[in-house]
């Protein structure tokens, strides 16, 4: 055996490990970027500790653990939210990261005659890392998933070590056989009487598709992305009701532009309110497994011409086209990710309005009603960054839909309109904020921008610190 093959399986394998954590801890982690990013200095602490306890036999026999990551890894997600989750997931990156880096020291020690050793050895790794993030590109995750034991066994063995190998060879055909039951089972306890019904890992996030109490439900990372017991009235607000808030003008030059497919319920609300619909959707998979599984629930057909789905990204659509539009709604998560924060900004807010009709509306969620006139610490910078951009703009509140709504205009908005659209539901209790009142409001709060999204950094800090 060629001694470069050692050192080159081992860099596959890290990768490979790597991909296993974003792949099954992005349900727990809700995609955000700060529990990735103390996973990666876990990885290189679990590197450190190897070469400084160098030769510990304890250290290669966690390699036996370490082939059953995947399952393990999938298990975590029934860990209390908070910060056990991302101690539980740290602790184990740190002691899979030791045993593999073990292999390292291994090779050198049957390799130490070798002419410059170190650099080959860092270079060998580094060219098997780069080869193992092309094969997960290619594979896509559920293979590398399945078969991540299998590769540990591989990599243990071109590095000398036969019985451990043989072991973890073992040990990983049998995850690759049980690995389903192990996810069913971690899904029964995390979504309770829920049955998952459609899982799928993209290059963006985890999708699910549960089914609970005979309803359909959309969870995307770990976040419930549509509830039929709430969501059915979170989206009248979102794209009905500021659709009632056009002119005949604005109705008869353009369309609406819906960002985020999700359950198609919200592009089903802006058809009823008589306009055709564009919507974009980052995720291709999130818009055809979205439109086939809540058809029941938004009844829409994809060979309707008032209908035209785009998958791109928003911000490259807006940059691309120069059409207008007289409706924009932003239906996408909330910003715990800054990838997703970035579509609350300022500047996407700036980019909004250059594709907006003169008399045409924005519509975005704040993630929280009002309370005592208050803006929470979520909805007072998304607030603050749309009233920044635009000079008109109405806040209704609504407690039943347990959220609030931002529609902004470069023109007057109809406030009479408004109330009557409430009036007629039954929800003329809402609160409605504008003018010097919102503005006061809006007041204490710095916009998301592009150079602050500290609104993802306290999401995180509240979900997982303290």
């Amino acid at each position: 055996m060629q001694p470069w093959c050692g050192p080159l399986a081992l860099g596959i394998v890290l990768s490979l490990l790597q991909v296993c954590l974003l792949a099954t801890l992005g349900p727990a982690f809700h995609g955000s970027e700060l529990p990735y990013q103390i996973l990666a200095v876990a990885l290189l602490l679990g590197h450190s500790l190897a070469y400084r306890w160098a030769g510990q036999g304890a250290w290669l026999w966690l390699l036996v653990p370490t082939t059953l990551s995947a399952g393990i890894l999938c298990t975590l997600r029934v860990v209390s939210p908070g910060w056990s989750v991302i101690a539980a997931a740290t602790l184990w990156a740190v002691l899979s990261s030791a045993s593999l880096a073990q292999l390292s020291i291994v090779w050198w020690r049957r390799h130490a005659d070798v002419p410059n050793w170190l650099p080959r050895l860092y270079s060998l790794e580094m060219a098997g890392a780069t080869l193992g993030l092309l094969i997960a590109f290619l594979t896509g995750p559920e293979p590398v998933l399945r078969w991540f034991g299998v590769a540990v066994a591989v990599a243990a063995g071109l590095n000398g070590l036969r019985l451990p190998g043989l072991v973890c060879l073992l040990l990983g055909l049998g995850q690759a056989q049980w690995l389903d039951t192990q996810r069913n089972w971690s899904n029964r306890r995390f979504y309770g009487r829920g049955l998952v019904e459609v899982t799928r890992v993209t290059p963006y996030q985890t999708l699910e598709f549960v089914r609970l109490d005979g309803k359909p439900y959309l969870y995307l990372d770990g976040l419930c992305h549509y509830d039929p017991a709430a969501m059915h009235l979170f989206n009248w607000y979102l794209a009905y009701l500021p659709a009632q808030l056009l002119t005949p003008e604005a109705r008869k030059t353009s369309g609406a532009l819906v960002f985020g497919t999700g359950s198609f319920v919200a592009l089903k609300e802006v058809l009823q309110a008589g306009l055709p619909a564009t919507a974009v959707e980052l995720d291709g998979v999130v818009a055809e497994q979205g439109f086939a599984y809540f058809q029941e629930l938004h009844g829409l057909n994809r060979a309707d011409p008032r209908l035209r789905v785009v998958v791109d990204d928003a911000r490259h659509f807006l940059h691309t086209t120069e059409k207008r539009y007289s409706l924009i709604v932003l239906n996408v998560p909330s910003p715990f990710s800054l990838k997703i924060a970035s579509l609350f900004s300022r500047e996407f807010m700036r980019d909004i309005r250059s594709h907006l009709h003169p008399e045409g509306v924005v519509s975005v969620f704040l993630g929280s009603p009002v309370r005592q006139e208050r803006l929470g610490f979520l909805s007072g910078p998304l607030a603050r960054a749309v009233r920044s951009e635009f000079p008109y703009a109405l806040l209704v509140s609504s407690k039943e839909a347990d959220n609030s709504f931002l529609y902004a205009s470069a023109s007057p908005l109809p406030l009479a309109q408004l109330r009557s659209q409430l009036r007629a539901q039954g929800r003329d209790g809402d609160q409605l904020f504008l003018g010097h009142e919102l503005d006061r409001m809006v007041a204490p709060f710095a916009p998301v921008t592009l150079y602050d999204f500290s609104v993802s950094a306290e999401l995180a800090r509240r979900k997982w610190l303290w």
